[in-house]
């Protein structure tokens, strides 16, 4: 079955995310995939893309939490946590949360998002926490950074107890997907070869749910969420896609003005909207229960 779900536009910066006290917060930040091309790529970026491209994502987060039912003391991993928004809001909830990511600096910025939380370096491959640990698991924008996706939902499926949900994400197809059309697919244009990482790999219909069987984690429902971003200008919308970690290291390769103006040129064809810039995206969330 699948859900819509339709998310009005968010306005304010994540800096205004209020973290709720009372709760406790073990938050792990991991490697994600290849720990080393991971942090290349999201490191020099990590405190900018906190402040413009997670503020997108916070409909998304809600949406995982409510998905596996998220409850006070349950006992919550983040698996790609990054700079820690979603932890802080399962914090606010009262949940004890654990996060799992890939970049030292994200883990400085998410000491600031969740300051209570405990920090640390792993891999999301293999993950250090016991069999049956979580009584719910959330991996959100990470599973198609993993250099082993498959192997990533293993170790989720393995840390999780029996009968707990997970939810994970995807990005929806091309006609639902402004963000693909408009930064993926000029900047990756541009490179020379396949992209240094490539966020749409699980896009694809039947993609992330392929892997789930393989994966030995049926799948419980499928919710699509929107999460729309709104910018006053081009200047603004670019100062938030340059973060975007692929997006980055493309620019250091052919040169940031080559992959801003392809992408301006896409953006203003669709989805400029007088001076501003409106990007609709519905992401897909998989709700699976372990076995």
């Amino acid at each position: 079955m699948i859900h819509d779900l339709a998310v009005a536009s968010l306005g304010g910066p994540l800096a205004n995310l209020r973290i709720g006290t009372g709760a406790r917060v073990h938050a792990v930040i991991q490697q994600v995939g290849s720990s080393e091309v991971q942090a290349m790529l999201w490191n020099p970026t990590a405190a900018q893309r906190a402040q413009w491209i997670s503020r997108a994502l916070v409909p998304l987060w809600q949406t995982m939490l409510d998905a596996v039912r998220l409850r006070p003391g349950m006992q919550l991993l983040d698996a790609g946590c990054g700079s820690g928004e979603a932890v802080a809001l399962a914090q606010a909830r009262g949940a004890d949360v654990s996060g799992i990511d890939c970049s030292e600096v994200m883990l400085a910025v998410a000491r600031e998002t969740a300051p209570r939380a405990k920090l640390a370096l792993g891999d999301l491959e293999s993950m250090p926490y016991p069999d049956d640990t979580f009584e719910a698991v959330i991996a959100c924008n990470s599973v198609h950074f993993a250099a082993s996706p498959l192997q990533a939902l293993r170790e989720i499926a393995r840390v999780t107890r029996p009968g707990a949900r997970i939810a994970i994400t995807s990005m929806g197809a091309r006609e639902d997907l402004h963000i693909r059309r408009v930064v993926f697919e000029p900047t990756f244009a541009l490179h020379d070869g396949p992209p240094p990482s490539n966020p749409l790999i699980l896009s694809d219909p039947g993609a992330l749910e392929r892997l789930l069987a393989a994966a030995g984690l049926p799948i419980a429902t499928t919710i699509k969420v929107l999460c729309e971003w709104t910018f006053a200008d081009f200047d603004e919308a670019w100062a938030a896609w340059r973060c975007i970690g692929p997006v980055n290291a493309v620019m250091k390769k052919v040169g940031e003005d080559r992959v801003r103006a392809a992408v301006k040129e896409r953006a203003d064809d669709l989805v400029r909207e007088g001076n501003t810039y409106v990007l609709r995206d519905w992401w897909r969330v998989v709700v699976v229960e372990s076995v």
